[in-house]
């Protein structure tokens, strides 16, 4: 059974366009000239911004399902206004033993991960264990040429409904391209490539992945 909260986030997401993170991207993604995000801080950021960044940005894209690059600090404040907004018209407060499981991570290990998020349309609430295990061997991540597998993930929880992978962060200095090679649990044809140029993760000027 759902928890309370799982449900209705699930019901908000259906009922409420505007505050359901987008599995389409918007037509046109800003370009680093004029993006909000080097225009703005994240305190100013509005709703359809914050969907656009983690749908088709620098650091997301969607195909088969929303992949983004949590680690990155745009990302990362985005899902926090993200979970404001929902606790927000939830009337939600306090925060849920299992989100804060991913955030002790985070404080616990700060900066040395590459965190994939996925949001999978029409997913089940939790990937079965077949297709966990499936992931875990056989998604991976490319620095050019160099290859690293997983190391962990956090699956969809009712705290934090976003499948999350965790890679080594090994970037020696110079690379040219991140390449996501990822397993999707419920997703047809699941296993799916994603290409990031490094040169594009930028943010306020410095390497944000």
């Amino acid at each position: 059974m759902l928890s309370p909260l799982f449900a209705a986030l699930l019901l908000l997401q259906l009922a409420s366009p505007r505050l359901a993170p987008p599995l389409a991207p918007p037509p046109r993604a800003p370009s680093a000239k004029d993006a909000f995000w080097e225009r703005h801080p994240p305190s100013e950021w509005s709703q359809d911004e914050v969907r656009l960044l983690l749908s088709d940005s620098p650091w997301a894209q969607t195909n088969g399902g929303q992949v983004y690059l949590a680690s990155a600090e745009p990302a990362r404040e985005a899902e926090l206004l993200w979970k404001k907004w929902t606790k927000q018209r939830l009337g939600v407060e306090e925060r849920y033993e299992d989100e804060e499981d991913y955030e002790e991570f985070l404080r616990r290990h700060p900066g040395e991960h590459i965190i994939v998020a996925v949001r999978i349309p029409n997913a089940a609430p939790t990937p079965n264990e077949r297709e966990l295990a499936t992931m875990e061997k056989q998604s991976r991540i490319k620095l050019d040429k160099r290859k690293y597998a997983m190391l962990a993930y956090f699956p969809p929880t009712p705290g934090d409904p976003v499948l999350r992978m965790v890679f080594p962060r090994k970037f020696a200095g110079g690379e040219k391209k991140l390449t996501l090679e990822l397993y999707l649990p419920g997703v047809h044809l699941p296993l799916r490539n994603f290409e990031f140029p490094i040169q594009s993760l930028l943010w306020r000027g410095k390497p944000a992945f």
